[in-house]
């Protein structure tokens, strides 16, 4: 009788196993179907890539207009990349969106304004994509207005002066009588330089890449040193429509040693201007080397002014608004101006560790009238380096007076010994 079972109710065990198994067969999820959005959160990529886009100012549209450009381009995302998109456009309450397969999904809605351009504001948001899209690596890239090192006394400020980093954020829903804010280059690394892991771990960016005027100086870079391993950024002024998004998407995704040059050369495709990529790594020893060079040309008396005759700059500036002063000259034109020859040869091969790519202007005439005709015989791999920096100079005491004083906020400018030369 137990034989009988046996006989009858193994195959039926069987039977039954071999229909469970078939069940769970086609419950496993597909490895290549699309995440579901509650899903990222759980699932890391290989880079989450954060586009800031503080927009809600005189070129909202054309900062729209980029993230119309992510959303037609999105297609040709890895399935490892995430790109998450903070947009404070005119008109509308700021929003974080993941822009994948063609389409714009708001993950996040904020029922009130809030400005961007605080540093408090810009930790929040960075952190909790970073929360909710983890990834082995992060990146970012920074729309808007901006001036590099040419920066305010606060960090958001509603003093008309015409000196700013990033920005501007008019906030104009948050009350009637909202001013419009900017954010200083320190404020910017002290946001991102507060960020962690799930594990709790620091995070440093891949890169990060400024899609404003004027983001590429030695005193940015150094400041931002600790937060990004390399700066992509315009060294002039650019054209108001940015960079092609549509286009760039790819280069954006690619390995981080080979981003820069990739994006420099996409976005130089249409829009003649001057952008570089700078490896922030070799930064302390690029410091220690131009202090070197720079001291010996100190005399010990006054304050030591550095040549910048027939220089290349790439803004001009007023506080007064009147008599416009160039300002954030090419470091190593600066340099080749100012050094002796031997010295500039041993100087320049940190320069050249540091600046891993670079294209420039030569058609393109900005809003600022800075013609870059005006250096046409020195825009070569000779004298054009990619990279400005700020020289102190007399000639700022009477329309840029801030620049002699302000940059002192900016720890290059303290590190590279410029108050030990009379300034």
């Amino acid at each position: 009788m137990n034989k009988l079972l046996t006989y009858i109710l193994l195959p039926l065990a069987i039977l039954l196993l071999t229909a469970c198994q078939g069940e769970d067969e086609d419950a496993v999820t597909d490895p290549n179907a699309p995440l579901q959005e509650s899903e990222y959160r759980t699932h890391p990529g290989r880079r989450t890539i954060i586009a800031y886009i503080t927009g809600d100012n005189n070129i909202s549209s054309s900062l729209a207009n980029d993230i119309s450009e992510m959303v037609a381009g999105s297609s040709s995302l890895p399935s490892d990349c995430r790109l998450l998109v903070l947009a404070d456009v005119n008109g509308q309450k700021p929003y974080i969106a993941h822009i994948r397969n063609n389409a714009l999904v708001k993950v996040k809605e904020y029922t009130n304004d809030f400005y961007t351009t605080s540093p408090d504001s810009m930790r929040s948001v960075f952190q909790w994509i970073i929360d909710n899209y983890p990834s082995a690596e992060y990146a970012a890239v920074l729309g808007g207005h901006g001036s590099g090192p040419l920066i305010r006394t606060d960090t958001v400020a509603s003093n008309p002066i015409k000196l700013y980093a990033y920005g501007y954020d008019a906030a104009g829903e948050v009350s009637a009588t909202s001013v419009p804010t900017w954010m200083n280059i320190p404020s910017i690394a002290a946001a991102l330089g507060s960020l962690k892991d799930s594990d709790g771990n620091k995070i440093k960016m891949a890169y990060l890449f400024f899609d404003c005027c004027c983001c590429q100086s030695v005193e940015v870079a150094y400041e931002l040193r600790n937060v990004a391993e390399y700066i992509i950024a315009p060294v002039s002024e650019t054209p108001v429509n940015g960079a092609d998004y549509e286009e760039m998407l790819p280069a954006l995704c690619l390995d981080k040693g080979s981003v820069a040059e990739a994006v420099v050369n996409t976005y130089t495709k249409d829009n003649a201007l001057c952008i570089s990529g700078v490896r922030t790594e070799g930064l302390e020893a690029l410091l220690e080397v131009t202090k070197s060079a720079l001291k010996k040309l100190y005399k010990g008396t006054d304050r030591l002014e550095l040549n910048t005759d027939h220089c290349i700059y790439y803004y001009k500036g007023s506080e007064t608004g009147t008599t416009r002063t160039p300002a954030l000259h090419d470091m190593k034109h600066l340099l080749k101006i100012n050094l002796p020859t031997d010295d500039y040869a041993q100087w320049l091969p940190y320069f050249e560790n540091v600046v891993v790519t670079k294209r420039l202007a030569t058609r393109w005439k900005s809003d600022l009238d800075i013609n870059f005709y005006l250096f046409q015989d020195f825009l070569t791999d000779e004298y054009y380096g990619g990279l400005s920096m700020i020289a102190p100079s007399s000639a700022y005491d009477e329309h840029h007076s801030a620049i002699n004083t302000t940059m002192f906020q900016l720890q290059w400018c303290n590190a590279v010994g410029w108050h030990e030369w009379g300034w």
